[in-house]
């Protein structure tokens, strides 16, 4: 079952970032989070969502942000004020 769960995770995030990267925007995806221009922030997170469901073919999860957890990152991960980091 956890293999599963593994799979599920990866599958969705590749399709996430394959979102982002066709249309020219950086994304980078650390285990389950990502880290994208602050802009794209609440585009991440429909996509997340719109990615989950369709690996799960079409049960939904809704994925939201965790701000404290944002707020907790060393300021030297942060390189560029339009960065936000999601998890």
């Amino acid at each position: 079952m956890a293999q599963k769960a593994c799979r599920v995770g990866s599958l969705t995030s590749a399709r996430v970032a394959k979102h982002f990267t066709d249309k020219d925007e950086p994304i980078f995806c650390v285990l389950d989070s990502f880290i994208c221009k602050e802009q794209f922030k609440e585009e991440l997170f429909q996509v997340i969502n719109e990615k989950t469901s369709e690996t799960l073919a079409g049960y939904v999860v809704r994925v939201k942000s965790q701000q404290d957890l944002f707020r907790a990152i060393p300021l030297a991960l942060v390189k560029s004020p339009d960065i936000h980091f999601h998890h």
